[in-house]
């Protein structure tokens, strides 16, 4: 089954990584528990904007 996240629990995450920039990728998402690729694709829209 395909999680759904909120728009608010996608933001949070990537104000969690732009705060931990010691933090690569991969352990943001280990640490939220949430795909890379997911992720990526979030971080990826923010910035087009």
């Amino acid at each position: 089954m395909k999680k759904q996240y909120t728009k608010q629990f996608k933001m949070d995450a990537i104000k969690y990584r732009n705060d931990h920039p010691e933090l690569g990728n991969t352990a943001v998402c280990r640490n939220l528990d949430i795909a890379e690729v997911t992720f990526c694709k979030w971080f990826k829209k923010v910035q087009r904007k």
